[in-house]
């Protein structure tokens, strides 16, 4: 399980780094 939640990691930070991001430039374009 460890192994599975260590893979799943790395993609659900790019995923949250992404929606941040975005939301972010939005935030500041605004």
């Amino acid at each position: 399980v460890q192994n599975a939640l260590q893979a799943l990691l790395p993609q659900i930070r790019e995923e949250i780094r992404e929606e941040f991001r975005t939301g972010s430039g939005s935030l500041n374009a605004g």
